[in-house]
C-alpha cells in the first residue's frame, strides 16, 4: 500500500478547522469527565469482619482492623520472620514454610486488634492463615495503588514510572 499524498492533501484541505470555542468546549467536557473519574483512595486502616468455627468454642467472630504497615511496622515484620525462623536462614527454609511465616508475620504486624483465638487459628489452620494473609496483602496493594477497589471502572493509576 502506498500513500497518495495528493489525495491526502485534498482530504486535509477540505477538513474544517475547529474554532476556539469548539476547542474550549471539548476541553471543558474532558475536564468534567476527568473529575468524575477521580479515584477513591483506599484508607490506610480498614475494618472487616472475620468468622471462624472452633470445635470446642463454636463460631468465633471479630471485627478486624488492618493497618497498612509503615516503616516501623515493616521492621517489626522482619523481626517476626527472623524469630519464626528460629535462627535458621530464612532463605534455606522450604517454600511452604516461608509462605506460612510470611502470612503469619503479616497478620501479627498488620492487624491492629487481632484477638488471641484468631492468632492461634492462623498459626494452626494453613488455609485460614493464607486467606487472611491474602486479604491483608490485598488491602496493602489497594492502598499503594490509590484505589478503593469499589468500582471496577475506576482502574488504578501506576504509582510511579522509572524510565
Amino acid at each position: 500500500m502506498t500513500l497518495d499524498l495528493v489525495d491526502y492533501k485534498e482530504k486535509v484541505s477540505k477538513t474544517e478547522v475547529s474554532s476556539i470555542s469548539d476547542l474550549k468546549e471539548t476541553r471543558d467536557k474532558k475536564a468534567e469527565e476527568q473529575s468524575a473519574k477521580k479515584l477513591e483512595f483506599a484508607s490506610r486502616v480498614e475494618n472487616f469482619p472475620v468468622t471462624y468455627h472452633i470445635d470446642e468454642e463454636g463460631e468465633m467472630k471479630a471485627q478486624l482492623s488492618s493497618k497498612v504497615m509503615d516503616h516501623e511496622a515493616r521492621l517489626r515484620y522482619d523481626r517476626v520472620l527472623q524469630e519464626l525462623s528460629g535462627g535458621l536462614s530464612f532463605d534455606n527454609l522450604p517454600i511452604e514454610t516461608k509462605n506460612r511465616y510470611i502470612c503469619m508475620a503479616r497478620i501479627v504486624c498488620q492487624c491492629i486488634n487481632a484477638p488471641d483465638w484468631l492468632l492461634k487459628a492462623a498459626g494452626e489452620d494453613l488455609e485460614f492463615c493464607y486467606m487472611l494473609g491474602g486479604r491483608l496483602l490485598e488491602h496493602e496493594s489497594r492502598f499503594f495503588r490509590y484505589s478503593s477497589g469499589k468500582d471496577e471502572e475506576r482502574k488504578s493509576k501506576p504509582r510511579f514510572s522509572i524510565g
